[in-house]
């Protein structure tokens, strides 16, 4: 079989210029992403240069692969039950309860937030 070479992202990210659907526009790659077809070589070249992406060979069945499962993505699998996974508190979080939202100064406990007005008894000025 017959290999052919091509670009992927070597660099933690990079952008590039490429048409989309919606016309030219930048995109992002992240490290592994295979440089889209049409990327000019001018900037194939200038990011070459800079260590930026790698060149690497394919044969043409790996290539048909990668465009059925890109990098990231699982065969297609029963995803099973799903399942909840509890997280932990963030450090110096104060667990909330249901009895202590319960406690403040409506249902007759100390909350420690009185003010003077309210501990005075008078109030007024001599």
């Amino acid at each position: 079989m017959a290999q052919q070479t091509w670009w992927r992202v070597c660099a933690p990210y990079v952008t590039v210029r490429t048409m989309t659907t919606e016309g030219w526009r930048i995109i992002g790659l992240h490290r592994g992403a295979p440089l889209p077809l049409d990327v000019n070589q001018e900037a194939i070249d200038h990011l070459s240069s800079h260590n930026l992406i790698e060149s690497f060979t394919m044969t043409a069945p790996e290539r048909q692969l990668l465009a059925e499962q890109p990098p990231g993505t699982l065969p297609e699998q029963d995803p099973g039950p799903a399942q909840q996974v509890p997280t932990p508190a963030p450090e110096g979080a104060k667990a909330s309860t249901p009895a202590a939202a319960g406690s403040g100064s409506a249902s007759g406990g100390t909350t420690g937030t009185k003010t003077r007005a309210h501990t005075s008894g008078s109030g007024g000025s001599k």
